[in-house]
């Protein structure tokens, strides 16, 4: 595909994912994440069918496409406490276990398997992945990939087989072939929204293709808008190729899909920091902050505005909120030492930075600070004991 015509694609892909108009202009989609007028033209996951393609219910689908793993696994292990031998829910629940990580519970469930030996067809492939699974956990992943040199021929045309050849060959370092074995598995099953994140995942950050990826992405929001970690990855695609425009578009949906995500607003502006639009960049952090009070970057962010606007004691004020709820606060106590020195209150600047150096002695920017403030302050004695401390 030439370079026009993958463009071609993404913008109508993208006109498919924000309701077939653009949303730039008089009738853009307000920042508040009222919904448009337009109807969506979104795949209709109702009319999927149940089991779908990869095999799974559509209750337990809807996590696997979110990636929720934990509730997948919690599910599937209910769905398979009566089976017995290699059953696709196995084999998923065993999927589930690697991408948590858990080698105990698959261990255990691979022990209840058996080897595949006996096996035929959908049993001896279901019975192959499980083992593939678990030896990828161990970190084994070559052993994976001999693994499935011996799946069934018949089975090559599923979805969940393609799939699971993608994980392994990823894991194997073969980006380029667990793409396409991901589009042979979302292929076959055209509602698989993760198969297409992982497309646009592995097109991002292995192949370096966002235009590629920027497809893959789009395709997966059209069957589940929900997916705030693939809408994530495309608007920083976007902006990474300064498609602004675009990745506004994107970002505004997530409102209209989802207005009680603090993440949403969070989104779109980051966009509007990058274009310097302080103003409604602030408007959108200050409806974040009511969604979610926890978030120790929302509040940094607002600090960094309100200091660019001038406003340096609420500048100051924000940032504190920040030192409070962060997990990081020695890094964000030299943030708040910076703003106060700016302020003109340098002594609770060398305040700041002490305490950033106490809670973090390597923290070599509070250092830095530090001694160049004192230099500033001409607090020579303070100078000396900071190199002597260093020194010990």
């Amino acid at each position: 595909m030439s370079k026009q015509s993958r463009s071609i694609s993404i913008l109508m892909a993208l006109s498919l994912v924000t309701g077939g108009i653009a949303l730039t202009g008089p009738a853009a989609v307000a920042d508040t994440g009222k919904k448009e007028s337009s109807k969506k033209e979104q795949i209709d996951i109702a009319r999927l069918p149940d089991p779908c393609a990869c095999g799974l219910d559509k209750k337990t689908f809807k996590l696997v496409n979110h990636g929720d793993w934990r509730e997948a696994a919690d599910r599937l292990e209910k769905l398979t406490a009566s089976d017995s031998g290699a059953t696709r829910n196995r084999a998923w629940l065993a999927f589930c276990y690697m991408y948590l990580e858990d080698l105990t519970p698959l261990q255990e469930l691979k022990k209840k398997i058996g080897d595949s030996q006996s096996a035929e067809g959908e049993e001896k492939s279901m019975a192959l992945l499980v083992a593939a699974f678990e030896a990828i956990t161990r970190g084994k992943p070559g052993e994976a990939e001999d693994l499935l040199k011996d799946l069934p021929r018949s089975q090559t045309n599923d979805a969940f087989v393609n799939f699971a050849l993608a994980a392994v060959s990823a894991k194997n370092g073969k980006a380029g072939a667990a793409v396409e074995y991901c589009k042979r598995s979302t292929a076959l099953d055209p509602g698989f929204a993760w198969g297409l994140r992982t497309c646009g995942y592995l097109e991002l950050r292995w192949l370096n293709e966002p235009e590629r990826a920027e497809e893959s992405l789009l395709q997966a929001l059209a069957i589940e808008p929900d997916q705030s970690e693939v809408r994530e990855m495309l608007v920083t695609s976007l902006v990474g190729r300064d498609r602004f425009d675009q990745a506004i578009d994107v970002a505004r949906e997530g409102i209209r899909v989802n207005s009680r995500n603090a993440d949403s607003y969070a989104r779109l502006a980051r966009i509007y920091l990058r274009q310097w639009r302080y103003r409604e960049a602030l408007v959108l952090l200050e409806k974040a902050i009511k969604l979610d009070q926890s978030r120790a970057s929302f509040y940094r962010t607002v600090a960094g505005i309100k200091r660019e606007q001038g406003d340096l004691e609420g500048a100051i004020a924000s940032q504190n909120q920040a030192v409070a709820l962060s997990k990081d606060k020695s890094f964000e106590l030299v943030e708040l030492a910076a703003m106060n020195d700016a302020a003109g209150h340098p002594d609770t600047a060398i305040l700041n930075l002490h305490e950033a150096i106490k809670i973090n002695g390597e923290n070599n920017t509070a250092h830095m600070r530090l001694v160049s403030l004192l230099i500033k302050q001409k607090n020579w004695q303070d100078l000396v004991d900071e190199y002597r401390r260093v020194l010990k």
